[in-house]
């Protein structure tokens, strides 16, 4: 056995092409050593192979439950939409409830949720399917409240997206789009609960700017050099607040960055800040956003992890516990979560020898403005825990992806040597205590932050492979300035899964896969 790490270089995919690829432009002199010295090879991070519709990016939810799991895990996204697909959903249960509840009261319906095909935390399909169901069931007073995204779509694409909602309104002949605010406002994660406030009141006050429709409100507010992602909060004509006995369907399926909207219509104890409560309200949520809320979630945990279908079993983390070795998760706020609960498989607790530590990401507004984020801190905590000597350590360097997301090339470049100075840190400390360290990324994203075919910016992630480094051999990362170790990679087809990592560390380990996990260890295939 020998003791292990997994470092995960969130949202760094390989490309070949140079232009807009913060990877390739930037000088990473460890990871091209890397590169040319240790046994490497791609693995495919989006669509199928991580149990995303096809063609579908990947991200970090997603890529960490696979890595953590061992298997290909059929996603919420999939799952819920097949359901659409075949009928199912509309026999929900919580829907009837919701649906004789405004009947019942006499009252509206609200839809709330992201207005995108960006599939990360919701899809303007699944909005859609609730006009869908409002026609079906007779409501008539059904209005839709928008976060914009601009960040898993191109910055400025809100127009294509409410253009689909208000021809599906037509076409129905129910539904009429309310408000527009950016995901900056209604879909913090981090307790900023100032600009949750905003997204609060322009959905129960109507605070905001007043449009007479969404094309002028758009119009507006590119004007103001406002992106999707940070549209102030908009009022379009007609619009109609959430009021005492009306009825919320909240169509996000990812948890993080629903909650804080979802508790300040639910929590009885709420102090995120001074709120004007509704009273008797009906909220539905797609899936359970968090326990002890007044929330009904249209889909169980039951229902999106069948045993039969979809098993969550005996994650890594788990297997590593039950075997009495100790181990370590280490990242910063951003992507805490994913290195804790989704690799865990949503398992809230963490394992019998599991130390988790968190370090603060920094309170601003775009990462562009500090791209080394919090990295000096992650760093310092990793060889704390590479010194106790941890059988296991877990990382996640937040850079590419977060940096990525902000649009800005240059400080995406920034974010990957930041990243690269860490890991020639720590890695050649871990080869000093004989630590065999992988190393990878759950999905793409800095390494294409231009439209090839547009030439515009692109924020979103991608759908490109990933690499993966197995760096053992070595006695330390020396200093090597050409990447054309780097550029080889990006013209190799890859060979394994996210999926496959898992029993890779665990071969290392000397432990026993378990049946649940159907990836392949990559020890002896690169």
């Amino acid at each position: 056995m020998k003791k292990t790490a997994l470092i995960i270089l969130d949202g760094l995919g390989i490309s070949p092409d140079k232009k807009g690829n913060a990877f390739l432009n930037a000088k990473t002199p460890g990871l091209n050593f890397m590169l040319k010295n240790c046994p490497s090879t791609l693995l495919q991070a989006s669509g199928e192979s991580v149990g995303l519709p096809w063609g579908e990016m990947g991200n970090s939810e997603v890529g960490h439950t696979n890595l953590g799991t061992g298997r290909v895990v059929l996603q919420d996204y999939p799952l819920i939409s097949k359901s659409i697909e075949n009928g199912s959903f509309y026999e929900k249960i919580v829907l009837k409830d919701m649906v004789n509840y405004v009947k019942k009261n006499k009252s509206n319906l609200h839809i709330l949720g992201i207005g995108s095909d960006g599939g990360v935390h919701g899809h303007i399909d699944h909005i859609l399917a609730g006009l869908e169901l409002a026609k079906r069931n007779n409501l008539k007073n059904v209005y839709i409240h928008i976060f914009s995204d601009g960040r898993d779509s191109s910055p400025k694409a809100l127009k294509k997206f409410l253009d689909k909602i208000n021809n599906a309104c037509q076409t129905l002949g129910v539904g009429k789009i309310a408000t527009v605010v950016g995901r900056y406002y209604a879909m913090d994660r981090d307790k900023n609960w100032d600009r949750t406030k905003i997204a609060y009141d322009l959905i129960t006050r109507l605070d905001g700017n007043k449009y007479p429709d969404y094309l002028t409100a758009i119009d507006s507010q590119y004007r103001k050099r406002k992106s999707d992602e940070f549209l102030e909060p908009c009022v379009l004509e007609g619009a109609e607040a959430v009021k005492n006995n009306d009825a919320i369907f909240m169509t996000n399926f990812r948890c993080d960055r629903a909650i804080q909207l979802a508790k300040a219509f639910t929590d009885d104890n709420f102090i995120g800040f001074k709120r004007v409560k509704i009273s008797n309200l009906y909220f539905a949520g797609m899936v359970l956003y968090q326990e002890n809320l007044k929330i009904n979630p249209i889909f169980s945990p039951v229902d999106l992890n069948n045993p039969a279908t979809n098993s969550l079993a005996n994650p890594l983390g788990k297997i590593i516990s039950e075997h009495r070795l100790s181990q370590a998760r280490i990242s910063e706020t951003e992507k805490f979560a994913h290195v804790t609960y989704f690799f865990n498989a949503g398992e809230k607790k963490p394992f019998r020898g599991e130390k988790q530590i968190l370090v603060p990401s920094l309170k601003i507004s775009s990462y562009d403005k500090k791209p080394e984020m919090s990295i000096t801190g992650v760093v310092t905590k990793i060889l704390a825990e590479v010194a106790s000597e941890k059988d296991f350590i877990l990382i996640n360097f937040a850079n590419p992806d977060m940096v990525g997301h902000s649009g800005n090339l240059n400080a995406a470049i920034q974010a990957v040597e930041y990243v690269d100075e860490a890991l020639i840190k720590v890695v050649n400390v871990m080869l000093a205590r004989d630590y065999f360290v992988m190393i990878t990324a759950d999905h793409g994203n800095c390494e294409e932050m231009i439209n090839a075919k547009t030439g515009e910016i692109d924020k979103e992630h991608s759908v490109s492979p990933v690499p993966f480094i197995l760096v053992d051999q070595i006695k330390q990362i020396e200093l090597e300035e050409s990447n054309s170790s780097l550029i080889k990679l990006t013209k190799r087809q890859p060979i394994g899964l996210l999926a496959d990592i898992a029993p890779t560390i665990l071969e290392i380990l000397e432990i026993k896969k378990p049946v649940e996990m159907t990836g392949q260890s990559l020890i002896g295939m690169i």
